[in-house]
C-alpha cells in the first residue's frame, strides 16, 4: 500500500506527521464526537474510558504523537459543553502508563532497549511485554479508581 500523503510530509518527523494525517481525515472530530455521545453525560466515565483508550493507543504508536493527536479532542469536547479541565489529566495519564507497555510506546524504551542489545541479557520485544501489559493494567486500573474517586471529591463539591 503506497501512502500518498506521506511523499507531501516527506520532511517532516513521524510525530508530526500522525496528529496532522489524522486531524485532516476527520478522525479526531469523529473522535470528539463519539465520546460526547458515549460519556457526556458521565464525566467520571468519559475521563476513565479516556485513560484507557489513550493508554492502549499509546501502546502501539508512540505516546508523543498519539497526545499530540488527542489535544485538540480533548479540546473540542469543551464545544459540547464538557468540563475538559480533568480530561488533560486522564490524556497524560493514560498516555504515560500505555507507552510503558510495551517498547514501541516511548522514546525512552526503544532507546533503553537498544543499548540493552549490547548486553548479555537483551530486552526482546516479548520480555517487555510480559512485564509491560500486567504493569499497563495495574496502573491503569489504580489511575481510573483515582481519578473517579478524586473527582468525585474536588470537581462534584
Amino acid at each position: 500500500m503506497i501512502c500518498y500523503t506521506c511523499q507531501a510530509d516527506a520532511g517532516a518527523s513521524q510525530s508530526e506527521r500522525t496528529p496532522a494525517r489524522m486531524e485532516a481525515s476527520g478522525v479526531l472530530e469523529a473522535l470528539a464526537e463519539r465520546l460526547q455521545m458515549v460519556a457526556g453525560d458521565h464525566p467520571i466515565l468519559l475521563g476513565v474510558g479516556l485513560i484507557w483508550a489513550v493508554a492502549l493507543l499509546s501502546a502501539v504508536i508512540d505516546s508523543i504523537p498519539i497526545t499530540v493527536a488527542l489535544i485538540p479532542v480533548v479540546g473540542g469536547l469543551a464545544s459540547f459543553g464538557i468540563e475538559t479541565e480533568p480530561l488533560w489529566w486522564t490524556l497524560a495519564f493514560g498516555a504515560g502508563l500505555g507507552g510503558n507497555s510495551t517498547i514501541i510506546g516511548s522514546s525512552a524504551n526503544i532507546i533503553v532497549t537498544s543499548h540493552s542489545e549490547r548486553s548479555a541479557l537483551p530486552i526482546s520485544s516479548a520480555g517487555w511485554m510480559r512485564v509491560g501489559v500486567p504493569m499497563l493494567l495495574v496502573t491503569c486500573t489504580v489511575a481510573s479508581v483515582l481519578y473517579a474517586a478524586l473527582y468525585s471529591l474536588v470537581i462534584l463539591r
